[in-house]
């Protein structure tokens, strides 16, 4: 046994002493302790160790939450070796530079007590989005959004994850899976069986599933929840295309469904409060291909049946100035989003120089 794994045992033998003297604290057992047990050498001497053992282990544990999360300096094979060895699930956080809310979520939460909670009995690494020696650890778990927190058993399963950080309450409350080291799945199919119209455990479904990379659940749980919130109305159809999108884009390598599913996202839910990430996405593609003109047209025709669409039309503006597009369709967006009062001022002058040849 190496000294961390003597360590870890040690560790978790010290919790569970602190577990039960603080019950026989609770119960009012101190006495027995110190006074109750038979007057000889070895019932004192094993009173006295495990008060001390207890004050120890207490000493230790509130230490190291004070300090918040001890990153273990490992790459992803490493972690997972020593999992198979200790039977301690890994735990990975994965962050990019570019990214705000991780940045957030390092200098606001992982300090705290509460992520050292978080973490206890698991391996904790960090793992940087675009790292070059991450290849595989990225082609096993999508990520479609960071910061990804993910909870992976020794067998290489992912138990559970949270993406995204907005403040330390919101991502506790969405944590308890990984607090808990249970697997929701399980829970969430025979809660979807029990009930079928539930749209929101049918996204979390599809949610979970593109986590796993099972493409086919995946597709399988976006058509039902696009026939359950066929009108946006609780928001899980934008959710539900978007998910699947990125999914296709960042992980499975299969663009032209990704290019499908924005299409669609944007041709059925004009005015989804998201609306602009697909219109981004399918004019960044047009501009990898060579193919803006053609996306000039397709969005002109988008325009021409959804002729208020306001959010709509201020984004193909937008884009269609970024790739120094012409034409009048573009004029029109940009005086609609104008005459809505959506974006800025200007918007009436770009229409002029949509116009311009």
């Amino acid at each position: 046994m190496t000294t961390f794994q003597r360590a870890s045992t040690l560790a978790m033998v010290g919790a569970r002493t602190l577990a039960s003297a603080r019950l026989l604290l609770a119960a009012g057992c101190t006495r027995v302790l110190a006074h109750s047990l038979p007057v000889d050498v070895g019932a004192g001497v094993l009173a006295r160790s495990l008060l001390v053992v207890v004050s120890s282990t207490f000493l230790v544990l509130s230490s190291a939450h004070a300090q918040g999360v001890v990153w273990r300096d490992l790459s992803f094979e490493e972690a997972m070796a020593e999992s198979r060895s200790t039977g301690l699930p890994v735990f990975v956080d994965v962050w990019a530079e570019h990214c705000g809310q991780c940045g957030t979520m390092e200098e606001e939460f992982w300090p705290t007590e509460d992520a050292a909670q978080l973490t206890e009995g698991t391996i904790p690494i960090q793992i940087r989005s675009d790292d070059p020696n991450a290849t595989q650890f990225r082609k096993t778990y999508p990520i479609l959004g960071l910061p990804a927190i993910i909870l992976i058993d020794p067998d290489g399963t992912e138990i559970d994850r949270v993406t995204g950080y907005y403040n330390a309450s919101r991502f506790l409350s969405e944590a308890t899976s990984l607090l808990a080291q249970m697997d929701p799945l399980p829970e969430l199919e025979a809660s979807f069986a029990a009930d079928p119209s539930d749209v929101a455990t049918a996204y979390r479904l599809l949610d979970t599933y593109a986590n796993r990379a099972r493409s086919e659940d995946l597709e399988r749980m976006l058509t039902r929840v696009l026939e359950l919130d066929p009108r946006n109305e609780r928001k899980y159809a934008e959710k539900a295309y978007m998910t699947a999108a990125k999914y296709h884009d960042y992980f499975s390598g299969r663009t032209d469904r990704a290019q499908e599913l924005w299409r669609q996202f944007v041709e059925q839910l004009t005015e989804a409060t998201a609306v602009a990430q697909g219109l981004k996405a399918t004019f960044e593609y047009a501009q990898r291909t060579g193919t803006l003109e053609e996306w000039r047209e397709w969005v002109c025709g988008v325009l021409s049946e959804h002729p208020d669409a306001g959010r709509f039309a201020y984004s193909v503006a937008i884009w269609g100035n970024r790739g120094q597009l012409r034409g009048q369709c573009l004029a029109d967006a940009a005086r609609t989003a104008h005459r809505l009062q959506i974006g800025p001022a200007w918007m009436d002058s770009l229409a002029q120089v949509f116009e311009s040849k």
